[in-house]
């Protein structure tokens, strides 16, 4: 006896196929549930993500981006003068000192890993809700 199975024809019934619409609700979810953990003063940083490559990657696109996620001060944070120069560009490395965090203990460094530690269930759950399974 034999039995065909079209496994391409569920996946793309449940958004895993060729579409990338899983994916991108995947994206969604990691950027709504990290939200409340990205670090905020005015909120620039944390509402200006984008989704890429067809939700392979979560992008926030604020030039101090990098710094915020590290959570380490990177210096010197004064001109250096080189021969008389003053470099405005001078390369930052990190100093060791930890950055201070207006909405700590939940807001900081390392977001995303933070947001996994506390709603990995959350988020496993929604995406198998999403594809109309069960999350084990």
């Amino acid at each position: 006896m034999k039995v065909n199975i079209d496994s391409q024809e569920i996946l793309k019934k449940r958004g895993m196929g060729a579409s990338d619409r899983t994916r991108l609700f995947l994206a969604n979810e990691v950027a709504r549930l990290c939200d409340p953990y990205v670090p905020m003063n005015q909120g620039t940083l944390k509402n200006t993500h984008v989704i890429a490559r067809g939700g392979r990657q979560l992008i926030y696109t604020m030039p101090y981006a990098h710094y915020q996620y590290e959570g380490k001060v990177y210096g010197p944070n004064i001109p250096l003068k080189d021969g008389g120069f003053i470099s405005p560009i001078a390369p930052k490395h990190p100093t060791g000192k930890a950055l201070t965090y207006q909405g700590a203990p939940m807001r900081g460094a390392h977001w995303d890993k933070r947001m996994k530690a506390d709603r990995m269930d959350d988020l496993v759950q929604s995406v198998a809700n999403h594809v109309g399974g069960k999350p084990k």
